[in-house]
């Protein structure tokens, strides 16, 4: 039976100072920051900006350090105060091979496809995150995941043309990167916009000119907006009518009159 390893006290814990952290990042002491967090160093630790030990990593370009972070529980996909990932420092700095290699690994159970609910929930993390969570699914390759999610929402929770138009901090929008992976069909669902075809208008007339004349948005909007008035409920006009007679109700003849009840 194997012995259980003794208690820890709270004073045998090292407790490790963020001037400290901050100056081995300056350093670029890979090697002393990688002890750090095997001894015990928060792996979500940040600095004031929010950045992370892998936003570090990606700002260096050192693929070696950003696997020794990672390995050792730091997130590779996080976000810091400008919404910025490592793999946005890295892309931004000309290090494409490092962001590549960040590009292939799997996203966080926060980011995949089974990690939101509802199109609110993506709306919440892009607002606490201060980032473009649309986008950041769409770019993983979750559209037909987000796409799914749509087609559940109606009235004010339904797709709009804001959800996919929000700049990223790369600057693009969702909408381009659907145009980019040649997925804009894909949004041209009567399911997703028949509730408010005005959104679809709206979404339109901000996609690329190149992309867009592959595709009949007119005619689609007319489907659209047919679907629309179908899913309207007519009213019941019969409503507060008297109900129509019987067949075996019998009519008095011409002139005769209904006979008078008996008297009690």
């Amino acid at each position: 039976m194997a012995k259980k390893p003794p208690a820890k006290d709270k004073k045998d814990t090292p407790r490790f100072d963020d001037a400290q952290i901050a100056d081995l990042i300056d350093a670029r002491d890979v090697a002393a920051l990688t002890a750090a967090l095997e001894a015990g160093l928060d792996p979500a630790w940040t600095d004031t900006t929010g950045r992370g030990l892998a936003h570090f990593a990606a700002l260096w370009g050192d693929a070696a350090a950003f696997d020794a972070f990672t390995a050792r529980g730091v997130a590779a996909v996080s976000y810091d105060g400008n919404g910025e990932t490592p793999e946005h420092l890295a892309r931004a700095l000309g290090h494409d091979a490092l962001a590549y290699k960040i590009t292939r690994l799997p996203p966080p159970p926060a980011i995949t496809e089974t990690g939101y609910a509802s199109l609110a929930d993506i709306r919440r993390a892009s607002r606490e995150n201060l980032s473009d969570h649309f986008g950041y699914l769409v770019q993983k390759g979750g559209l037909d995941a987000l796409i799914a999610l749509a087609r559940r929402e109606t009235g004010a929770e339904a797709l709009c043309a804001a959800d996919l138009l929000a700049r990223g901090s790369d600057g693009d929008t969702a909408l381009l990167k659907i145009c980019q992976q040649g997925a804009l069909g894909k949004l041209l669902d009567v399911d997703l916009w028949k509730d408010r075809p005005d959104e679809f208008s709206k979404l339109w007339q901000a996609v690329p000119q190149d992309y867009a004349k592959a595709h009949d948005a007119e005619a689609f909007l007319a489907a659209a907006h047919q679907a629309q008035l179908q899913s309207y409920v007519q009213p019941d006009f019969s409503l507060g009518r008297r109900p129509p007679k019987t067949a075996n109700a019998q009519k008095p003849q011409s002139g005769a009159t209904a006979p008078k009840p008996p008297k009690r």
